[in-house]
């Protein structure tokens, strides 16, 4: 069972992934998280360019969390996918 403090890091960072999009015209709750990356990663090249590098570094950590969840979901999707497929097969051959 994940821990309390694990469970508000990942909220805490889920929260500040909503606000960038936020600043960045983008619904985190109702956007494709390709969209969300994208608006992410326009506010770490937006902190680059403005010389702010230290929030640029903690902008880049959010979106490398983020695009790991993203992987993570695309991954879950694609088992069951399959399994789908695999009971169809199985269906179809009785």
């Amino acid at each position: 069972m994940p821990s309390f403090n694990f469970e508000a890091k990942e909220s805490s960072k889920e929260e500040e992934c909503a606000a960038i999009c936020k600043l960045r015209g983008v619904d985190a709750a109702s956007a494709p998280i390709a969209l969300q990356l994208k608006a992410i990663d326009e506010e770490y090249h937006h902190l680059v360019g403005s010389g702010q590098s230290g929030k640029a570094d903690h902008v880049q950590g959010l979106f490398l969390w983020k695009s790991k969840q993203a992987s993570q979901v695309m991954l879950l999707s694609i088992q069951a996918v399959i399994m789908i497929l695999v009971l169809l097969i199985a269906c179809c051959k009785s």
